[in-house]
């Protein structure tokens, strides 16, 4: 190999390096970073290559902990699958689910645990009817932007709110 390309393949892999060592990255979202830092197309490859064969990218570290941290804010598995689809990390809804129940985690526990939050903000002395639709509409709507299913999100709700 050519002294002047192997030099330059050598700083795309020691700056894909100095990457994954401060955080976790997909091939995906590494190779759009080493692009913008203006390594050639085959300088890209060689890195990546050269850092899944040392083990340092890996795609299902990354994805468990990308899970892991969406599961801890309380996001849905779909919400989490398309996320990481977007990242062009293709998972299973079976491997969220096992990582969930690994943890003891279900979307309903989520959903109690996002309604508790949301309900510490949404109080007030008089518990009417126009209250009660109100931080129902709140809820749903919180619940919704975190990838809950809506009807298990109602039915979950309905019971928080007839407690009130």
């Amino acid at each position: 190999m050519n002294p002047i390309l192997k030099e330059k393949n050598s700083k795309a892999y020691l700056y894909s390096i100095r990457l994954l060592s401060r955080q976790d990255y997909s091939e995906y979202k590494l190779t759009k970073k080493l692009k913008t830092s203006g390594f050639s197309e085959v300088e890209i490859e060689n890195a990546i290559t050269k850092a899944k064969e040392k083990g340092y990218l890996n795609e299902n570290n990354y994805a468990q902990l990308r899970i892991k941290g969406f599961m801890n804010k309380n996001y849905s598995m779909r919400y989490i699958q398309q996320k990481l689809k977007q990242e062009y990390v293709n998972i299973s809804i079976e491997l969220i689910d096992s990582i969930y129940k690994e943890h003891g985690l279900t979307e309903e526990q989520q959903i109690m645990n996002l309604i508790e939050k949301k309900s510490r903000t949404l109080t007030s002395d008089n518990k009417t009817v126009d209250f009660k639709k109100k931080c129902k509409q709140k809820l749903l709507s919180y619940l919704g932007c975190k990838g809950h299913n809506p009807a298990n999100s109602l039915q979950i709700v309905n019971q928080h709110l007839n407690h009130i």
